[in-house]
């Protein structure tokens, strides 16, 4: 159990590694300012992932009774399903957000915001990407088996870094 929760805490953390490290670093390459207009766009990304994070957590739970039941076909069945439906919602709901976001940003965070459309619209494919792996997740947690989930998640992670190490000074 000890291992099971440790790996998990290790996997969540990369997980959030993956869009809070960039803040990090923007702040320390090109101060406040831009750093705020970006992590405004982040914020209205990451109002994408509510149906995704819920999926996840419900899906944790029902996956791993399924496991132990060693219902493989019912677990493909739903996965399927759930990651279908979360990417079909969460495209859905990034074009409403890319075709409002012009008009969205400054009425929720103010006039000062409106650069923050174009990394809005820079960060959707990612937010999709990330929605539709979050069943995925869930499936991997639900079994127990959690180190190829922290391997590439940690893969994603250092990849993130170094592009992002690569790409902001310039």
């Amino acid at each position: 159990m000890i291992q099971y929760l440790s790996v998990n805490a290790l996997l969540i953390l990369s997980l959030n590694s993956l869009y809070h490290l960039d803040i990090i670093l923007l702040r320390v390459f090109v101060g406040n300012p831009q750093t705020g207009v970006y992590k405004a766009a982040l914020v209205i990304a990451e109002f994408l992932w509510f149906v995704p994070n819920t999926v996840r957590t419900v899906f944790l739970h029902s996956m791993s009774e399924l496991w132990a039941e060693e219902n493989v076909d019912r677990i493909s069945e739903l996965s399927s399903l759930a990651t279908r439906y979360t990417l079909l919602l969460t495209i859905l709901l990034a074009i409403g957000i890319a075709t409002l976001g012009d008009a969205f940003i400054p009425l929720y965070f103010g006039p000062g915001f409106e650069r923050s459309a174009l990394p809005l619209l820079i960060l959707l494919p990612g937010v999709i990407g990330f929605a539709a792996i979050r069943p995925v997740i869930a499936v991997g947690q639900g079994k127990g088996r959690l180190r190829i989930l922290l391997l590439a998640t940690f893969g994603s992670s250092m990849l993130n870094l170094v592009l992002n190490l690569a790409l902001i000074p310039s």
